[in-house]
C-alpha cells in the first residue's frame, strides 16, 4: 500500500537529480528519493532522504558518524553545538537524535499552490551539503578529540557573527558552482 504525496512535486526532484546525471533511488509508491554527495571534508559522504508531502518536501541530510548515544557528557556536548549551529540559520535546522546519537540536517520546502523549480531544488539539496560542509570540522572535534561545543562552534564560525543574506546567497552560489564542476568532470549536462 502506498502512501499519498504529490507526483508533480516529485517529478520536480526526479527532473534536477536525473538532468544532474545524479546516481540516486526513488521509491515511486512512497514519494522517497535515496542518494548520497561526497564532500572534501572529514564527513567524506552525506547520505540523503527526499520525503514528498502533499503539499511539500523535506530533504533530509544525514552524517556519517553519530555521538554515542550512551555518552552522556558526549551527548550534551553535541545537543549544545547543535543549538548553537542553529541559532540564527534562516533555512532548515540541523537536529540530533537523542536515542542513538544521529546527526541530520533538515530543510523543507513548502510547495503549497506552486512546483519548485530546479534552482528551488538544486538549493535545498545543497544547502544541507554546504551546512556539513561548515560544521562538520566542529563535530569531529567533539566527537573525536573531546573538545566543548563552545570551542568547537568557535573553530567553525570563527568571530561568531550570523552570515548576512549575502553572505548566504554567496555560499549557495558557491555551492551551485561546485555542482557545475562535478557536472563538468563527469561529462553530465542538463
Amino acid at each position: 500500500m502506498s502512501r499519498e504525496f504529490n507526483r508533480a512535486i516529485a517529478a520536480c526532484v526526479d527532473g534536477f537529480l536525473d538532468g544532474h546525471g545524479w546516481f540516486y533511488s526513488y521509491d515511486c509508491d512512497e514519494g522517497m528519493f535515496y542518494f548520497g554527495i561526497n564532500l572534501p571534508e572529514r564527513m567524506k559522504n552525506i547520505q540523503f532522504v527526499i520525503g514528498i508531502g502533499e503539499n511539500d518536501y523535506t530533504v533530509y541530510a544525514e552524517a556519517p558518524i553519530a555521538a554515542d548515544g550512551d555518552d552522556e557528557e558526549e551527548m550534551q556536548q553535541m545537543a549544545e553545538f547543535i543549538c548553537r549551529a542553529n541559532y540564527a540559520l534562516k533555512a532548515g535546522n540541523f537536529e540530533l537524535d537523542f536515542r542513538d546519537g544521529g546527526i541530520r540536517y533538515k530543510y523543507y520546502m513548502n510547495c503549497h499552490g506552486i512546483l519548485p523549480t530546479k534552482q528551488i531544488v538544486g538549493e535545498s539539496i545543497l544547502l544541507p551539503a554546504q551546512m556539513f560542509r561548515y560544521y562538520s570540522r566542529g563535530m569531529v572535534q567533539i566527537l573525536f578529540q573531546g573538545v566543548s561545543a563552545e570551542e568547537a562552534i568557535a573553530a567553525c564560525e570563527g568571530n561568531n557573527v550570523p552570515l548576512s543574506d549575502e553572505e548566504v546567497d554567496e555560499a549557495v552560489s558557491r555551492m551551485m558552482d561546485y555542482l557545475q564542476e562535478i557536472e563538468d568532470e563527469t561529462g553530465n549536462e542538463e
